[in-house]
């Protein structure tokens, strides 16, 4: 999250991977896709770091996909469960 960028790095195989140094006002959000052998998916549930959720975080994207929250903005065994 954070300012968009229209930068994209390509690289080789063959070479070092390049290195993108970012101005640091970004934040991590977890994303986590399921998809099943026989093809079947779940929507996509998407964690962000916070207490609360924003409704504003919510309002761009499907309303069939699944949005919550952590204190660090990964996934816990409870957010797993639910």
């Amino acid at each position: 999250m954070g300012v968009i960028s229209t930068a994209k790095v390509v690289t080789a195989v063959d070479k070092p991977r390049a290195v993108s140094v970012q101005p640091g006002n970004r934040q991590w959000v977890t994303v986590i896709e399921s998809i099943g052998a026989d093809g079947y998916t779940l929507p996509p549930l998407i964690i962000f770091k916070g207490k609360l959720l924003q409704q504003s975080w919510v309002d761009a994207i499907p309303s069939n996909w699944r949005v919550t929250v952590s204190e660090n903005g990964w996934t816990t065994d409870n957010i797993g469960l639910n």
